[in-house]
């Protein structure tokens, strides 16, 4: 533990240098900060990945990959932290074992964001699917117990299972054992204490199914052009309040043909595979990528806004 502070007060470049020496998979292009305390057995950390400083992990094995992101005074404290591409666990989240053993396992998909001051218990397996959303103050607990249970009182252990695309809201509770299936939506305040069915919308205290075909709609191509072109003008008008270039960036809905657009950065919703994006950052909606690999305040722009719409992209 010694070792792992020391080494959490160097500077990123070194710390990735030593953890190579450790026998650890770091990338080059990570970014580990100061005061970042990383101790443990087997790691992987992938490009583009920023653990910030004053960021605490415990575990047996850790793999972070391309682009996730553990943000400041986050605790994680488990046997294997599994974080999936571009996820984000955010500043004051809890995750932790109450008592470790080899069922203690936070397994979180692409493209989920822990929100602030969540706590997840993961003394058993907590799995998180892509493109799930966990709202600030919500708990997931895998384990229930304090008091004895030779006076009758329970004692609870389970895994607990999210699946793709689904979002606690806020302030959410899940008791051990629960699986919560996918596209579901469980409303602020909620206590879940059973099974949450696939498409469905619950909530309450404790929590009940209010609708069991809670989809999105389909929009026509018309439609998510009309939608499209006004989240564009709202990263017009963020660009212009940060005083970025805004004259460097153009969205088009569809390119078929040859980008011939002198401007650095393209959002469209399709792309035709054929089509050369040399020297050109292009962000394609309907494929959630980006072919563009450096960071920038543009891109870290595109990508935070288009976020706040549902709207995310993974570098290719």
């Amino acid at each position: 533990m010694l070792n792992a502070i020391i080494i959490s007060l160097l500077p990123s470049v070194v710390k990735k240098y030593i953890y190579r020496l450790k026998g650890f998979n770091v990338s080059k292009k990570c970014k580990l900060g100061f005061g970042a305390i990383i101790n443990v057995e087997i790691c992987e950390i992938q490009d583009y990945t920023r653990v910030a400083s004053f960021s605490y992990i415990k575990a047996r094995k850790l793999v972070l990959e391309k682009e996730s992101k553990i943000k400041s005074f986050s605790y994680i404290k488990a046997y294997q932290v599994n974080l999936g591409a571009a996820s984000i666990i955010s500043n004051f989240v809890i995750i932790r074992a109450s008592h470790l053993s080899e069922s203690s396992k936070i397994n979180v998909g692409k493209l989920v964001h822990i929100f602030p001051f969540s706590v997840i218990d993961c003394t058993r397996g907590v799995s998180i699917g892509d493109y799930s959303g966990i709202g600030s103050f919500t708990n997931i607990y895998t384990h229930g117990s304090y008091r004895s249970i030779l006076n009758g009182y329970p004692v609870d252990y389970g895994d607990v299972a999210i699946g793709k695309n689904v979002e606690l809201t806020y302030n959410v509770f899940v008791a051990p054992g629960v699986t919560i299936h996918d596209n579901s939506t469980v409303a602020y305040g909620a206590f879940v204490n059973k099974d949450v069915e696939k498409d469905s919308l619950c909530g309450g205290l404790p929590a009940r199914t209010i609708r069991n075909d809670y989809l999105g709609k389909e929009l026509s191509t018309e439609e998510k052009n009309q939608v499209l072109n006004l989240i564009f003008s709202a990263l017009l008008e963020e660009l212009k309040f940060k005083q970025i270039d805004y004259n460097q960036v153009e969205y088009m809905f569809d390119l078929n043909t040859e980008i011939g657009s002198k401007k650095q950065y393209i959002i469209c919703f399709s792309l035709n595979e054929e089509i050369s994006v040399d020297k050109k950052a292009v962000f394609t909606i309907g494929k959630e990528t980006c072919n563009y690999k450096k960071n920038d305040k543009i891109i870290d722009s595109i990508i935070s806004l288009y976020s706040r719409y549902g709207i995310r992209f993974l570098r290719d």
